[in-house]
């Protein structure tokens, strides 16, 4: 038992130091955006990752974490999965996010 709970302190580390790296890079590229530049292929692109590392993560937890609206989540994600880049396995409660990398 002790085993396990060492080995989630250290996955839970892992997610969080990628969480802050993530967060870090997010805020840098929208600093470096022009006035009226789609900033749409990095929040496809940073919702992906957020679907990588937590594949059961919901879309109003993604919002609060790149500082979004929910709504603009389910429009990306609504593109990734017509473009075929994202699937939803299981149910809308249950299921969790698989990520297709082209």
């Amino acid at each position: 038992m002790h085993c396990l709970n060492r080995s989630f302190k250290y996955m839970m580390a892992w997610f969080e130091s990628i969480y802050i790296a993530d967060q870090f890079l997010w805020k840098y590229n929208r600093s470096l955006k022009k006035f009226g530049e789609s900033s749409e292929i990095d929040t496809k692109e940073m919702i992906l990752n957020q679907m990588r590392l937590l594949p059961s993560i919901s879309a109003k937890d993604i919002a609060q974490s790149l500082g979004i609206t929910s709504r603009a989540v389910e429009k990306n994600i609504k593109i990734l999965r017509e473009e075929g880049r994202l699937i939803r396995q299981g149910s809308a409660r249950a299921g969790h996010w698989k990520v297709i990398d082209k």
